[in-house]
């Protein structure tokens, strides 16, 4: 079984679009998490700090079947995204079933889920920075931009590596939102591993290579 998988060309193409999806998705967590978060931090009116941390996180608490509704609607050939383009006389975009379209659509989508999440996390870790060191910063003549350099960012490498670890378990193991989001015109380009293990055992009964399949991946978390 495990010859047979590693064999099976479809495994090498999931490990590429695992690779490339969850990879990108870990750049783009981190970082724009970390500058949401910044940007919050950095709004000096409390209720409107708090209504954008709020609606930031608030599509996390959403499941993925609604989030995907939510991108059909926006990017369906009669959505919201192709009728803004109707207007100034573009033709219609297929966007769901364009190939080229398919991991850049998968990977904005869990970016606009769970930047919110993360940001929440590193604004947890900038409250807790001790508000004198700042005011000695200032004291001294430094900047916004200094104060981030010397202050913020080395009070967060804790932080950092908490958040670094959550999504490097992660980069192997997308699933959900492949689910939802998949059809016959990109399920080639966004077949992630999982979701290569589910519909070798489940769609297609081949329990033994899916069981395969399923350590594989398992091992390869755990190296990752």
């Amino acid at each position: 079984n495990y010859a047979d998988v590693v064999a099976d060309p479809d495994f090498f193409q999931a490990i590429v679009n695992s690779l490339i999806i969850g990879g990108v998705d870990m750049a783009l967590y981190f970082g724009l998490s970390l500058l949401l978060a910044l940007g919050i931090n950095d709004l000096r009116i409390k209720a409107l700090r708090s209504t954008v941390q709020t609606i930031a996180y608030l599509p996390y608490l959403f499941s993925w079947a609604v989030i995907a509704g939510v991108w059909v609607l926006i990017f369906d050939d009669r959505g919201m995204v192709n009728a803004l383009l109707g207007v100034f006389g573009v033709k219609t975009i297929v966007f769901l079933a364009e190939p080229a379209l398919a991991r850049p659509l998968i990977i904005g989508m869990g970016v606009w889920r769970s930047i919110g999440y993360f940001a929440l996390l590193y604004s947890v870790a900038i409250v807790g920075i001790d508000p004198a060191l700042y005011e000695s910063a200032e004291i001294d003549g430094a900047g916004r931009l200094r104060q981030l350099r010397s202050i913020t960012i080395p009070s967060l490498a804790d932080t950092m590596k908490v958040i670094l670890v959550l999504l490097a378990m992660g980069v192997l193991t997308h699933f959900d939102e492949m689910y939802v989001m998949q059809n016959p015109a990109n399920k080639q380009q966004i077949r992630t591993l999982l979701l290569y293990v589910f519909e070798t055992g489940i769609t297609n009964f081949k329990t033994g290579l899916a069981t395969a399949g399923a350590v594989l991946v398992m091992i390869g978390s755990l190296l990752f």
